[in-house]
């Protein structure tokens, strides 16, 4: 771990922010419900492999936690971390 005091110019808090993890049984999959202080929410599910397995399952996978097509998801989706750095900026 890092530390540094004070903080340079320019960095500022940004938070706090509310991260909850859901463990499915078997440990297939998490779901990822963050709760940002502007009151926005995101939900991000995500498979959990070993980083041997990481290419073979992204190849493999066919994006969705539930085949009912109303709950597919797309195919490849990026992480939400730029979205939530761009509101708790705001």
């Amino acid at each position: 771990m890092v530390g540094v005091w004070p903080l340079p110019d320019g960095i500022r808090k940004l938070g706090p922010m509310q991260v909850r993890t859901y463990r499915t049984a078997g440990g297939l999959y998490d779901v990822d419900i963050s709760h940002l202080p502007n009151g926005e929410r995101y939900a991000e599910i995500s498979a959990k492999v070993t980083q041997p397995d990481a290419a073979s399952t992204m190849a493999n996978d066919e994006g969705g936690a539930s085949t009912e097509p109303a709950s597919r998801c797309a195919l490849i989706q990026s992480s939400q971390a730029a979205n939530k750095l761009r509101s708790l900026l705001r």
